[in-house]
């Protein structure tokens, strides 16, 4: 027990090993970090430790934790530092010599040690510091090694490596820490690593190194300090390690000469030069090296490439004769493109792109990293990878930039075409910027932009291709390169439009003479006009041929120069064509004071025409040029070869000059093109004229180069020259459907037509003006025109604006010369006398001579009366006689065709009968669809107000109302067309054709009829088109309110009635307002109108009774009712004063009244009532009588009165007003009780008037009628008075 107590003494005294918290040793105070002072480092301070109990077991701890060897010596006395510390962390120390931590040797918990106790060590080793992994000599560059028996790298957080570095680079006496300018190869030798962390107060590196832990670093930290040479060979795109020798000298690289080469060679000769640059293990001066600077050859061999095309392409290394193998591009960081464009020569660097063309994916990549100071792709640091990601593969230099402008006038203008990665593409003309023509135009030698668009010039291609197309990105920058800023795009379906440019010094040359080959010349040039000088020095036949060619006008014939005064001059000359400029002349500003102008004459010729051909309707097959010079495809010949011009570029311009140049006016402009029926080659792709120009032969004109048109369509002009109009109606002169005939075809004009229009029709036709009518539509068909004509126009060519519309409604004009051969005052419209009737509606009596059978026939069939006619003549006296006579010709088609003036006529009077007269009807009499024979109904599309007029009246219905859009199905209908002259439908203009908008229903006046909704009163209603619709009247005072009332003989209107007791009636659908404002008939009230606000929807006249108003009492009846009431208050208590009195004398009055030849009629009677009263009782109908009190008889005779009516039956003998009241029936089974002579009157003495008997069904319930299980009761007990029970029903 007492060993035991001991023990835990000494335990709590001495403490416990391996306390945590303490993590750091040192041996601190001299020159060296294996020789000092012990210093613990504990709870975030250093600590020093008490000399206490020390002993060399514990000195061993310290130097074997320290990996510094053995115990050299120990002390415990003190120097200058003899109070380093204010805290002690440990004294007493007892160590095993087993532990490898000074911290894990016993000690008390809390022991102290005065400031000047220490503990001294050395140890046996003195560790190095060197940077190694270069063979360089001056060790000032590689991976930090400390060394003492042991060699060891060092593992250091990125945020503590400057001040690392800093650290070496000091201690080593090389400087300043800096960046390799290229990433030289170094050797790692596998050293163990350990973990470096300085926590402040060390003076050596080695006293930061944790020995607690291995390192876990994947790379030793490595160092390169200011003093250390770095080199390169450069000068030899083939092979990188082939070149110049130069040295950095920071900032700048400077040549190697043979005397520096000399101081350094002895440490740094060309095998470690070579080998730092990873270029093989050896190396030699180069033998053929004569200059001042050294060029060194090293053994291995290492080239770079662009697999792509000139300057752009995916990147490849090889070394020696290996595999090439591609370096990803990292897009993140653009060195490695600047490095590549750079060596490679190839200007700057534009951009990476991915390159799906090159190698896979999964190949083995080259990963590179670059510093910012690399000067070599193969300096840059290098690790292989199995892909290359997401990074982009490939890179575009500035040099691999091509342009060309393409389908232009010259060199200097034309589509832009990019050679992007190896092919040529077109750009879109989106987010193109005067910057980017710019571009383009320098690089070409064209000076700067001038113009672009989308429509200059054509945008080329060819129909089996599909070519790059390239657009301007999201990110361009204002400084981008053209290169940076395009992007590819897929070839898409959508409309693309593609860029064009014109640059300043394109060249636009015209000539002013008679022909578009001779004469003086000038040029545009960036929109200015100049005149060619003429002066010997630039002025020769060489320039004149060269004029001749670009005007392709043939060869040159002769030249000369002509006097001319002004400004702005021009002088050819002449240039060494290069890559640059294909132009074998140039232009330069000529002096001001010049006044010879150049002139020349060519071979070459130039004609224009507008070529069409006709194709037949009726044969289709047969085709021929027409001769009509107005409109067509637009034919260019020069030089005697002619072809089309493609439309893409072709402007309102052009055409305006073509059909000025042609002397067909203006213009027309079509929406639609007619088929290319002419099989000619498009030869010309644009066409380009200068400002002053005015005849379209003196411009310029681009060949076509195999380029595709558009659509493959070329320009096609209509001029307002080939524009006619014509009216077509047979009958009618100066009035019928109008049609303009179009590019070779005739179409109806269509819809409602403005007055200009309608006036240059007729003007065309030589019929004066339009009139003032209405302009009515015609029928339907498939296709036709809309026209605007300038305002006050007074010709048909005028009108320059065509659209082709589908479907159309052909329109109709009227003119002011109109006229219509009429038959007038016959039985029928196909029958009687021949006038002819004029604008004015004056009547002209038509000459009987010389007409035949012929015209007979034609003027029927005009008449729309079908059949043969039949014509005589008849002497009348007529004032007015039409001045012309009618012969026709085989093919005539209207009768208007067949006048003739004449001087002179007979007068006796044409007279016609034509067969098939055509009645026109409504389908319900006077209101319905339009029948015409009954077999055909009448279109709604132009039908007007006036032809629903004519049908009414022809009827005798009165006037029109309306016509409708009858809801039967379209199809084959008749269209009227009318001028407004016509008395009868069928003398209108019709034909039978497509009707899309279905038969018409026409609502004459004689069709109304009207109605309230009650008696006298109520809403009001309008019989219309087949059905009762609501309609409303104005408040004019009462007059058309009156004429309702009238109407339904209800008297007057009654205002104080007016919508009483009624709500208010919504009327915002109610489109018939009745309105007669001195109108006596009611049907010619009614008008087409919405219900206003203050309109009325319902009246109510003298004649209403409201059945739902309380009725008026007259006074009379109130005076009756209230004597009557008082006398009963006087009777009725005399009567019950002597009720006994008046009974007696009634009985006795009933027993002297009836005979006994009447008494059987009785007994008879009252035998067939008790026989009903028993069957009721049987079903549970009759209802038991209950003693009444007094007061119940006074309804007594009041109610045998009221039924008297019903029940009453007359005995024989007996008149009806001397009728005997019937005795009620006695039960029978009740009956058999009393004795057999007992007088069966006895009950009913007090009887005055005995009540008429009710049907059993109509007795209340409620008065208690028995059950079938109850017994049945007497209705009359024995010496009780009669009392008829009130009847509630």
């Amino acid at each position: 027990m007492l060993f035991l107590l001991l023990y835990l003494c000494l335990h709590s005294a001495l403490g416990q090993p391996g306390t945590p918290g303490l993590n750091r040793l040192m041996l601190k105070g001299k020159s060296y970090p294996c020789s000092g002072r012990v210093d613990i480092y504990d709870k975030g301070m250093w600590k020093h430790v008490g000399n206490r109990d020390w002993n060399e077991i514990n000195s061993k701890v310290v130097c074997k934790s320290l990996q510094c060897g053995e115990v050299v010596n120990t002390t415990t006395q003190y120097e200058e530092d003899r109070y380093p510390y204010t805290s002690t962390w440990a004294n007493f120390l007892k160590c095993t010599g087993q532990e490898t931590q000074l911290w894990q040797c016993s000690h008390p918990k809390d022991t102290w040690a005065p400031q000047y106790e220490h503990v001294y060590v050395t140890c046996s080793e003195n560790p190095k510091l060197s940077l190694i992994g270069l063979d360089g000599k001056d060790g000032c560059a590689g991976f930090v090694h400390l060394s003492t028996k042991q060699s060891y790298t060092l593992c250091v957080e990125d945020k503590h490596k400057q001040k690392f570095a800093e650290q070496v680079c000091k201690e080593l006496s090389c400087g300043e820490p800096t960046t390799s300018p290229n990433q030289f190869v170094l050797k790692d030798q596998g050293k163990p690593k350990q973990n470096y962390k300085c926590v402040g107060g060390e003076d050596f590196l080695w006293q930061c190194i944790d020995w607690s832990s291995r390192g876990t670093c994947r790379e030793p930290v490595s160092v390169i300090c200011s003093k250390h040479l770095h080199f390169r060979l450069k000068g030899d795109k083939a092979n990188l390690c082939s070149g110049k020798l130069e040295e950095f000298n920071s900032p700048t690289w400077r040549p190697v000469n043979s005397e520096r080469y000399g101081d350094i060679s002895e440490n740094w000769t060309a095998s470690v030069i070579c080998e730092q640059l990873d270029c093989g293990n050896s190396g030699r001066r180069q033998e053929n090296d004569t200059s001042t600077t050294v060029s060194l050859s090293c053994s291995d061999e290492v080239g770079m490439t662009l697999e792509g095309g000139e300057c752009h392409g995916t990147i490849y290394l090889h070394r020696n004769n290996s595999k090439k193998q591609p370096v990803c591009a990292d897009h993140s960081n653009d060195k490695i493109g600047q490095l590549v464009c750079k060596e490679m020569g190839c200007g700057e660097f534009i951009k990476t792109y991915d390159d799906k063309s090159g190698p896979s994916r999964q190949s083995n990549w080259w990963t590179l990293s670059c510093k910012d100071h690399a000067e070599s792709l193969w300096h840059c640091g290098r690790t292989q990878a199995r892909s290359c990601g997401q990074q982009k593969s490939a890179i575009i230099c500035s040099e691999s930039f091509k342009v060309r402008l393409r389908d232009g006038l010259d060199e200097c203008s034309g589509r832009v075409e990019v050679l992007y990665k190896g092919s040529w593409g077109r750009v879109l003309s989106d987010k193109w910027a005067r910057r980017h023509s710019d571009t383009v135009c320098s690089h070409l030698g064209c000076g700067g932009g001038y113009t672009e668009g989308s429509d200059l010039f054509i945008d080329g291609g060819n129909s089996n291709d599909s070519p790059l197309e390239l657009t301007i990105g999201q990110s361009c920058g204002p400084n981008d390169h053209l290169l940076k800023c395009l992007t590819e795009r897929g070839n898409t379906q959508n409309e693309k439009k593609f860029i064009k440019v014109i640059c300043q010094d394109q060249h636009l040359f015209f000539m002013n003479g008679n022909s578009p080959c001779s004469g003086t010349v000038g040029v545009e040039l960036a929109g200015k006009t100049y005149a060619l000088s003429g002066d010997e020095e630039s002025w020769d036949d060489g320039a004149a041929h060269y004029i001749c060619g670009r005007m392709q006008c043939g060869q040159m014939i002769s030249f000369s120069f002509a006097n001319q005064t002004g400004s702005g001059w021009m002088q050819l000359r002449r240039q060494t064509l290069n890559g640059t400029s294909g132009r074998p002349y140039r232009l330069q500003p000529a002096s001001p004071n010049t006044t010879l102008v150049a002139e020349v004459n060519c071979t070459g010729s130039v004609t224009l025409a507008l070529k069409n051909k006709i194709v037949n309707e009726g044969d289709g097959a047969n085709e021929e040029m027409s001769e009509d010079r107005c409109w067509g495809n637009v034919e260019v010949c020069r030089n005697g070869k002619c072809g089309r011009v493609c439309r893409d570029v072709w402007t309102e311009k052009h055409s305006e000059k073509l059909c000025a140049n042609l002397g067909c006016g203006r213009p027309v402009v079509v929406t639609t093109q007619p088929e290319q029926s002419v099989a000619l080659d498009v030869a010309f792709s644009s066409v380009h004229c200068p400002s002053t120009v005015s005849d379209l032969r003196g411009c310029s004109y681009v060949l076509n180069n195999g380029s595709r048109c558009a659509e493959e369509k070329t320009v096609y002009v209509v001029c307002s020259g080939s524009l006619k109009a014509k009216l077509i109606d047979p009958r009618d002169k100066c009035a019928g459907t109008a049609e303009v005939y179009l590019a070779g075809r005739w179409l109806p004009l269509c819809g409602s037509l403005d007055k200009s229009l309608q006036n240059s029709v007729c003007n065309y036709v030589g019929c004066g003006v339009a009139r003032d009518s209405t302009v009515t539509t015609s029928s339907s068909t498939p296709e036709g025109l809309t026209a605007r004509c300038v305002k006050d126009s007074t010709s048909i060519q005028n009108c320059t604006d065509m659209r082709l519309s589908k479907p159309c409604t052909a329109a109709r004009v009227n003119c002011s010369s109109w006229r219509r051969l009429v038959v007038f005052s016959g039985e029928t419209e196909c029958g009687g006398p021949v006038f002819v009737k004029t604008e004015s509606s004056k009547l002209f009596a038509v000459s009987a001579h010389p007409w035949k059978s012929t015209e007979v026939n034609l003027l029927c069939s005009n008449l729309g009366c079908s059949g043969q006619g039949v014509g005589h003549s008849k002497t009348v006296s007529m004032q007015n006689w039409w001045n012309k006579t009618y012969s026709c010709h085989n093919g005539a088609q209207s009768i208007w065709d067949c006048e003739k003036e004449e001087q002179q006529v007979e007068k006796q009077q044409l007279y016609i009968s034509c067969k098939g007269q055509k009645n026109v009807n409504l389908a319900n009499g006077c209101y319905g669809q339009v029948m015409i024979d009954n077999t055909e109904n009448a279109c709604f599309s132009g039908w007007t107000a006036h032809m629903s007029k004519m049908v009414c009246y022809n009827r005798g219905c009165t006037d029109q109302f309306s016509h409708i859009r009858s809801p039967s199905a379209p199809g084959h209908l008749r269209h009227f067309s009318c001028t407004g002259s016509e008395s009868k439908l069928m003398e209108c203009a019709s034909s039978q054709t497509s009707c899309s908008q279905g038969p018409v229903s026409v609502m004459c006046r004689g069709a109304f009829d009207f109605n309230l909704t009650e008696h006298c009163g109520g809403q009001i209603r309008v019989f219309q088109h087949g059905k009762w619709e609501p309609a409303c009247l104005k408040k004019d005072g009462g007059e058309t309110a009156n004429h309702l009332c009238k109407r339904f003989n209800c008297g007057q209107v009654n205002n104080s009635k007016t919508n009483y007791g009624k709500p208010e009636s919504t009327k915002k659908d109610i489109k018939a307002v009745l309105s007669c404002n001195g109108i006596t008939k009611l049907e010619d009230c009614v008008t087409q109108s919405l219900c206003g606000n203050d309109d009325l929807d319902e009246i109510y006249c003298d004649g209403f009774v409201d059945k739902f108003a309380p009725r008026e009492l007259p006074i009379n009846l109130i005076v009756g009712v209230a004597v009557g009431l008082l006398l009963l208050v006087i009777i009725i208590p005399l009567v019950l004063w002597q009720r006994r009195r008046i009974t007696k004398l009634l009985r006795g009055l009933s027993r002297t009244t009836f005979a006994s030849d009447d008494f059987e009629d009785v007994e008879i009677r009252l035998k067939d009532e008790t026989h009903i009263r028993l069957e009721n009782q049987a079903n549970g109908r009759e209802k038991g009588l209950e003693s009444k009190s007094s007061s119940e008889y006074d309804d007594v005779d009041e109610e045998a009165e009221g039924q008297r009516d019903l029940t009453v039956v007359s005995s024989p003998g007996v008149s009806n007003a001397e009728e005997a009241p019937p005795l009620p029936a006695r039960d029978v089974e009740q009956d058999g009780d009393r004795d057999a002579d007992e007088d069966y009157t006895e009950g009913y003495d007090d009887v005055a008037d005995p009540p008429m008997e009710k049907e059993p069904e109509e007795q209340s319930e409620e008065q208690g009628a028995p059950s079938q299980q109850e017994e049945s009761k007497p209705l009359v007990e024995e010496d009780e008075d009669y009392v008829q029970p009130d009847d509630d029903a």
